[in-house]
């Protein structure tokens, strides 16, 4: 697990997670714009995407969309992100590689990465 591109709005949260991320060797980008997120995913090519479902202004289900259609970005696993109870069940519904509800642990964090992550690129 090389790099991780962090689709996400909250500050606090973003730098808490680059911090564990980084201190286990693991490069983080932190995007917070939903209109950058497709055009930096595309640049970056990480080996897994974390994207939060509620950015400000924007739907991260509309996003996760985008990443999925576009040839560039579909086989790439991501991870949803949500403090609504139900991420589970969406993560689920749209085919995501798996989900973090929030507020996580650094352990669930590294555990739910390293998981998809193994699992390998989409096919």
């Amino acid at each position: 697990m090389s790099r991780i591109l962090i689709i996400e709005d909250d500050h606090a949260l973003t730098g808490i997670m680059t911090k564990i991320l980084r201190r286990e060797g693991i490069e983080a980008e932190v995007v917070t714009d939903a209109g950058e997120a497709l055009e930096r995913a595309k640049a970056v090519r990480p080996s897994l995407i974390l994207l939060d479902l509620a950015l400000a202004g924007y739907d991260g289900q509309q996003i996760f969309g985008q990443l999925r259609e576009d040839s560039a970005t579909k086989a790439i696993p991501i991870i949803l992100m949500s403090g609504d109870y139900a991420v589970e069940r969406r993560a689920a519904e749209l085919g995501a590689d798996g989900h973090l509800w929030k507020p996580f642990s650094a352990d669930r964090l590294l555990e739910t990465a390293r998981r998809v992550v193994a699992a390998g690129p989409r096919a």
